[in-house]
C-alpha cells in the first residue's frame, strides 16, 4: 500500500490513512452536529449533510453495526438541527425536510429507513452472489 491508501479488512479500516471508524452512534451524531453547526450558509450545511454525512453512514448501515433505534436517535438530532438552520419551529411538519426534491422539498434521507434498505440490499447481494460458497454461507 502506498501512503494515503487504506482498505477495510473484516469491517475495520487498515492502512496508512484509514477512513474514520465509527464504533459508536455518538461519533456519527458528532459528525452531523459538526456539519450543522459550521459557519456555512444554511443551504450549504444541508448540502454538506446530504453529501458527506449520509455517505459516511453507508458502511455502518450496510453492516448492521447499529440498531434501528440508534438511527432514529440520529434522525431526531438531525431533524432538530435542520429546523433550527431553516428557522422553522420544532413542531412544524417534517414533510419539507424529507419530501422529494422534485416537489420543492429538501430530500434529506431518513437514516432509520435508509439503514433498513441498506441491510436488505446487502442481504440480497449476498444471497445472489456469483460465489457459490458465499451464497451457501449467506443462506445458512
Amino acid at each position: 500500500m502506498e501512503e494515503f491508501e487504506f482498505t477495510k479488512f473484516l469491517g475495520r479500516p487498515v492502512g496508512f490513512n484509514a477512513c474514520p471508524n465509527y464504533t459508536n452512534i455518538n461519533d456519527l451524531c458528532e459528525l452531523g452536529m459538526t456539519i450543522m453547526c459550521s459557519p456555512l450558509a444554511p443551504w450549504q450545511r444541508i448540502d454538506a449533510l446530504k453529501a458527506f454525512f449520509f455517505s459516511a453512514t453507508q458502511f455502518p448501515m450496510r453492516t448492521g453495526q447499529f440498531k434501528k433505534t440508534d438511527w432514529e436517535k440520529v434522525d431526531k438530532m438531525l431533524r432538530k438541527e435542520i429546523k433550527a438552520t431553516l428557522s422553522v419551529p420544532e413542531p412544524a411538519t417534517n414533510e419539507y425536510i424529507y419530501g422529494h426534491r422534485k416537489h420543492g422539498c429538501l430530500g434529506v434521507p431518513i437514516a432509520a429507513e435508509e439503514s433498513d434498505l441498506n441491510l436488505i440490499d446487502s442481504a440480497f447481494k449476498l444471497l445472489t452472489s456469483r460465489d457459490e460458497s458465499l451464497r451457501e454461507l449467506a443462506v445458512g
